[in-house]
């Protein structure tokens, strides 16, 4: 919840909702975070990527080292949902990355689900 104006948000109720890959081959290390305005009708603001591994492995899973560069930490997902307010998710998104408790359990949540989907 932001009690006042902050990354170029208005003050409100914000939510973080986390999608991985559903693709039993892939292993992306990565998570789509799409950031939801809870309003009357919650509405998608922004899609946020965010890859943990290093340029290195996303260079080699993706056979390009300038996309694999362009997926480390987090970035506007190409793929997502963007609004004009795209940037501030982002900006609102990198402040939430920046709790290690957070990451420890973005990449927790990751295994789980992969090991769910491959069965």
């Amino acid at each position: 919840m932001l009690l006042e104006n902050m990354f170029g948000l208005p003050k409100g109720t914000y939510f973080l909702a986390e999608s991985y890959c559903t693709d039993k081959k892939c292993d992306c290390r990565k998570v789509m975070i799409n950031v939801v305005k809870i309003e009357d009708k919650p509405k998608i603001l922004g899609t946020v990527g965010f890859g943990w591994e290093d340029e290195k492995y996303y260079s080699e899973w993706v056979g390009d080292k300038e996309i694999g560069r362009q997926i480390v930490g987090s970035y506007l997902e190409s793929g997502g949902i963007q609004t004009d307010q795209g940037k501030y998710c982002l900006d609102l998104v990198k402040n939430s990355l920046r709790d290690s408790h957070y990451v420890d359990l973005i990449k927790e949540r990751y295994r789980t689900f992969k090991e769910i989907v491959q069965g």
